[in-house]
């Protein structure tokens, strides 16, 4: 039986890529194009950069950084006040992480959110582990007193795909912040960063571009000590103008480099935050690219993260399948694109990530496997087009 839908769907793929004018599809796979076709996505997302060319700089060795700490909060050179919040674990409050206020227009009208991490939310209901969907966003000012200000997610990207996670505050609350406004990476090299830490508020200037790219900016950490930096994931990656360029989502060490070459930090560019507006203002339903390497790229909805992906011969026929444990590897999908130069289709299997029962907590996949939807792709690596496949088209191939 297996034999038979290896066939199958090798068929259909095979129909796909014959040109219509060309070759008259077998009346099956006419039958499951109609099905799964519906829109082909031949162009770039409106709004989305076209892709730009992986960009580096010259490696630079890690600098010994003045460290403004105390145990509440500091004036610094940039203006900070209203703009950057910590949230904290309910029920563990010593678990903290930073949020950054950022406006932006929808409609044409300005409005005003907060964005964390989306790994700082909590997978589990206890409040042990992470951040609840509502929770308290603690503003300090520069005579150490706080505000409060009750918040909520109303949006999000997993942690594997954008980490972000869109907050909202009262139309009250508002009065008090003072968002970043978005902007442009631009020819800078240098950038820099504010956040909370577990000690107080924590300032990174300095912070070198290693890399450009449509998915990611990346930059130097001249922090080694991560309990010095530890809370800082959330926090805004600003240019001179002190406008939002990216959210600061993680530090790993660059693998690739036998020098004494700094940090890698991870930030994900400001721009995306405009398609979580959108997917709150439209109920989740929308859709963000998944880059394979600088130009293609996949799209899926805001919610969804990948499981599995397979490549796939002209026949429909697998020549690689690789299971996603925490997140893909684009250097690794860039390495096997290569080596299977013959691979016509990419096949992925995506789950949806989706609050628990309460709305508190959202469970990661390896936890909730058999409760998770999936949802299957095809996408042909040559001509760009794209399919959402039918449900019973994951089962074809396990």
């Amino acid at each position: 039986m297996k034999l038979f839908w290896a066939f199958f769907l090798g068929g259909i793929l095979a129909a796909c890529a014959w040109p219509a004018y060309a070759q008259r599809t077998p009346k099956t796979g006419q039958q499951l194009f109609r099905a799964v076709s519906g829109q082909p996505f031949k162009t770039k997302p409106s709004g989305l950069p076209t892709g730009p060319k992986l960009h580096r700089t010259a490696r630079v060795p890690a600098q010994t950084l003045s460290l403004y700490i105390q145990k509440k909060s500091i004036s610094t050179r940039y203006p900070w006040q209203g703009r950057i919040f910590q949230a904290a674990a309910p029920n563990k409050p010593q678990l903290s992480f930073s949020g950054t206020v950022f406006q932006t227009e929808y409609n044409g009208q300005p409005e005003i959110y907060g964005v964390i991490a989306t790994h700082a939310v909590s997978p589990h209901e206890d409040g042990l582990s992470g951040i609840s969907r509502h929770f308290t966003a603690t503003f300090f000012r520069p005579d150490g007193t706080t505000v409060k200000l009750p918040a909520e997610i109303v949006a999000f990207s997993p942690t594997s795909m954008l980490d972000l996670a869109l907050v909202k505050f009262s139309k009250e609350a508002e009065s008090f912040l003072k968002p970043y406004r978005l902007g442009q990476l631009g020819e800078e090299q240098t950038f820099h960063s504010l956040g909370y830490t577990d000690y107080g508020l924590l300032e990174i200037p300095n912070r070198r571009l290693l890399a450009k790219l449509p998915y990611s900016i990346q930059t130097s950490m001249p922090i080694w000590d991560k309990t010095k930096r530890r809370g800082f994931c959330g926090s805004p990656l600003l240019n001179r103008k002190n406008e939002l360029v990216g959210i600061h989502t993680g530090t790993l060490f660059d693998l690739y480099d036998q020098t004494n070459a700094p940090l890698r930090s991870y930030a994900t560019p400001a721009h995306y935050l405009n398609l979580l507006v959108e997917a709150y203002h439209n109920g989740g339903k929308v859709n963000v690219p998944f880059y394979l390497d600088e130009t293609r790229f996949v799209t899926f909805p805001t919610d969804e993260y990948i499981v599995s992906y397979q490549l796939l011969d002209r026949f429909g026929r697998p020549l690689l399948v690789q299971e996603i444990i925490t997140r893909p590897s684009r250097s690794q999908l860039k390495n096997q694109l290569q080596r299977f130069a013959q691979a016509k289709f990419l096949l992925i299997n995506t789950h949806r990530l989706v609050w628990n029962k309460a709305k508190t907590a959202l469970p990661v996949y390896f936890e909730y496997e058999g409760q998770a939807p999936k949802k299957t792709y095809l996408y042909n690596l040559r001509s760009g087009q794209q399919w959402h496949m039918p449900a019973w088209a994951s089962r074809l191939y396990k």
